[in-house]
């Protein structure tokens, strides 16, 4: 709901002040609005609760970086949590500045006696001395103002104010991480608002830019932004977005659940949620496109993994965190096979054009499950698209089209199968039926995928197929396999093969 103060210092609640909002609250107004004393009344403390629970915080598209990033400015407070006056207090004390006071009292009585009929003292009676805001202003102005922000390049320093306009951007989102997820205990109260954060950024920074803003979702109550780049529609795990479009002379607004929007599954199971404008769907994937064809001809490449879904990309990175760390790897969950499909068909058809200048790698991953879309593909040195199949006790990367085409198989049916039963084994106090289909084994064989050694006939497998298809158990499940996950448990094979794909210079031999 709308909430705030008009001009007036009143409380305001929008559009909100109707015939409805009178009607709840049990009057029979003339005009059908509320009065200006009776929503102070009834909002004044929920405004005042909302304006000392949060902090918000914006930045617009025109700001100048080297004025924002200042410590001194109220933004960059906020995002560390602390004022300046806090942290210098912890060096200044009260008593610091109750003996600074004594010594120049007594200095002045002492000039008192030397100059007979004369003294130095301030207007009235009373005399003033120095305050801790006086001392913390004059250490703010002589300290913190001639500082800027600098970054390190090749062992310089450089000024933010020498930076190029695009280096600018980032470090404003760089900033606003760092403090959010270093310097802070929490942001739970911070709402950080960015307008246009892609703004005069290279089209291969972009995608690294938004999942900057991903992880400070992760630290603060709430991130919003507006942004002409729609690459990061097929890639955000959890918001919304609102399309905003002018037909004629009128605007129309419409909400999406980006969830929704990725995973289609559960899109067309919403049949009343209107469909995404095919513009804008063709607009983002072609922005993730092109942000992952830039990136990996750069200098400073990227590699990625496209794969169906979330889950996919939690067991992905938990055996795969060197290469993000070091090889600058980065795995995209795109909502299903036909988005895996789509991204591939896009990089197949301008593979040519930009294959001599190709640095970083692309590995596409796919399951054979229900969804699973039969096509063709092609041999690329950088670019490979495989799915998973499991066949004698083994699980396999194979080309999209080839053999075999069954058994149905997921990632979850391609893990550690010593961790996959601890892990089912701790959902026992919710989903008791998954008893009896839980092997007894003294010794679990490692080197085996999580379903050959579940061993389930048809009525037992359909037991466990419904429990992964509850709602958020599969993403639960990975959670916990994660944090189950010890070093000296064997990781699957299929997963070494990923990783020599992108560390080898040589050819990989799937199978």
């Amino acid at each position: 709901m709308p909430i705030g103060m008009n001009d007036n210092n009143t409380v305001s609640v929008s559009i909100l002040n109707g015939k409805f909002l009178s009607k709840s609250f049990g009057m029979d107004s003339v005009d059908g609005k509320v009065s200006d004393e009776i929503l102070h009344d009834r909002f004044n403390g929920l405004l005042h609760y909302l304006k000392y629970r949060y902090e918000y915080i914006y930045i617009p598209k025109d700001i100048d970086p080297e004025s924002f990033t200042k410590l001194e400015t109220s933004e960059i407070q906020k995002l560390m949590g602390e004022s300046l006056e806090q942290i210098i207090s912890k060096s200044i004390s009260a008593s610091a500045i109750n003996s600074i006071n004594k010594g120049l009292n007594s200095f002045l009585s002492d000039l008192e006696q030397e100059l007979g009929t004369y003294t130095y003292r301030t207007k009235g009676d009373r005399q003033q001395n120095i305050q801790k805001r006086d001392v913390y202003n004059l250490i703010t102005k002589a300290f913190f103002r001639i500082r800027k922000l600098n970054k390190k390049h090749n062992n310089e320093w450089i000024e933010i104010s020498s930076l190029s306009s695009g280096e600018k951007q980032r470090a404003i989102i760089d900033i606003a991480y760092g403090f959010l997820t270093n310097h802070r205990e929490s942001g739970d109260n911070i709402i950080l608002a960015i307008d246009e954060p892609e703004s005069s950024l290279h089209m291969s920074a972009c995608f690294e830019q938004f999942e900057r803003l991903f992880l400070i979702s992760k630290n603060t109550h709430q991130v919003l932004f507006t942004s002409h780049w729609y690459g990061y529609l097929p890639t955000v795990e959890d918001g919304c977005t609102t399309s905003i479009i002018k037909n004629d002379s009128e605007h129309s607004f419409d909400l999406y659940d980006l969830a929704s929007y990725r995973e289609e599954v559960r899109a067309n199971i919403k049949s009343n949620h209107q469909s995404m404008p095919i513009d804008i769907k063709i607009k983002s994937v072609n922005d993730l496109i092109q942000s992952i064809i830039t990136s990996c001809i750069s200098d400073n490449h990227y590699n990625w993994i496209i794969c169906e879904g979330t889950t996919e990309k939690k067991y992905l990175s938990h055996y795969l965190n060197d290469l993000i760390s070091n090889k600058r790897l980065r795995i995209v969950p795109v909502g299903g096979a036909s988005e895996v499909k789509k991204i591939y068909k896009l990089l197949e058809a301008s593979y040519d054009e930009f294959k001599k200048h190709m640095k970083g790698k692309i590995f596409l991953l796919s399951d054979t499950d229900a969804e699973f879309i039969n096509y063709e593909t092609q041999r690329m040195e950088h670019i490979f698209n495989k799915r998973i199949v499991n066949k004698e006790e083994k699980t396999y990367l194979v080309d999209i089209s080839s053999n075999p085409l069954s058994p149905q198989t997921e990632i979850e049916d391609c893990l550690n199968p010593k961790i996959f039963i601890e892990v089912l084994k701790s959902f026992l106090t919710t989903n008791p039926e998954i008893l009896n289909i839980i092997p007894q084994l003294d010794v679990v064989d490692e080197t085996k995928p999580s379903f050959s050694i579940m061993d389930l006939g048809p009525s037992s497998k359909k037991i466990l197929d419904n429990f992964f298809d509850q709602k958020g158990v599969k993403y639960e499940f990975s959670k916990r396999y994660v944090e189950s996950s010890a070093s000296d448990n064997l990781r699957p094979q299929w997963i070494d093969l990923i990783e020599e794909f992108f560390t080898s210079d040589k050819p990989v031999k799937f199978h």
